[in-house]
């Protein structure tokens, strides 16, 4: 358990240090053309990613299947909307499939 919480707060810090980087791209280069739907492709899978891992030790697991599941229904749809590039798509459904993984390890009857 204590690697999951240094996991899960790791990527928090790293989901506020990302945040700031975006947030403070228009004061480091105040004159340049920023695609900003190029900059914010990123982002909403990554919150979506830290709350997961927040969530997961609160509610019980059938609900987390759950929630997983209605999320891995919406990635789809909102890639063939085009908000979503499929690389992006893909690596946000392989972290949603390391998050089915068990909190914690059983041991083996050997």
């Amino acid at each position: 358990m204590k690697v999951y919480k240094v996991v899960t707060y790791s990527s928090l810090a790293i989901g506020l240090l990302i945040a700031g980087l975006i947030i403070s791209l228009p004061f480091r280069y105040p004159f340049s053309d920023i695609i900003w739907q190029t900059v914010l492709i990123c982002f909403p899978p990554i919150l979506a990613l830290i709350v997961l891992l927040f969530v997961k030790p609160v509610i019980p697991s059938s609900a987390f299947r759950n929630l997983l599941g209605i999320i891995a229904v919406i990635a789809p749809v909102a890639t063939l909307a085009r908000w979503m590039p499929y690389p992006i798509l893909i690596i946000f459904l392989l972290a949603l499939a390391a998050l089915l993984l068990p909190l914690h390890s059983r041991p083996s009857k050997a």
